[in-house]
C-alpha cells in the first residue's frame, strides 16, 4: 500500500511510480492547470519515480527533464501552455 501515492495530493506532494509520460503530462496538467505539447516519442519505457513535495512546475520539470534528457518552454504569449521536446 503507497499512501503517499494514493494520498498525497491532500498535502501537496505529486509521486510517480513507474510512471510513463502520458501518465506525467496528465498528472501535471491537472495540478497544474496547464496544456502539455510533446515533441517527439520516447525513445525508451520511461518507468519515472520521482516525489515532489508542494514544488513549483518549473522545479518539477527541472527534475524530470534533468533526469529523462527532454528540455521544454512556457509559450510566451500563454504560459499555461507548456511544450516539452523529448531528446
Amino acid at each position: 500500500f503507497d499512501y503517499e501515492k494514493l494520498f498525497g495530493w491532500k498535502d501537496g506532494i505529486i509521486v510517480f511510480r513507474d510512471a510513463q509520460i502520458d501518465e506525467i503530462v496528465n498528472t501535471l496538467s491537472r495540478w497544474y492547470g496547464v496544456t502539455f505539447t510533446v515533441e517527439n516519442t520516447p525513445k525508451e519505457v520511461w518507468d519515472y519515480n520521482g516525489t515532489f513535495p508542494n514544488q513549483s512546475l518549473d522545479n518539477v520539470l527541472n527534475s524530470i527533464g534533468f533526469t529523462k534528457g527532454f528540455t521544454y518552454e512556457f509559450d510566451e504569449h500563454n504560459p499555461k501552455n507548456v511544450t516539452i521536446k523529448l531528446n
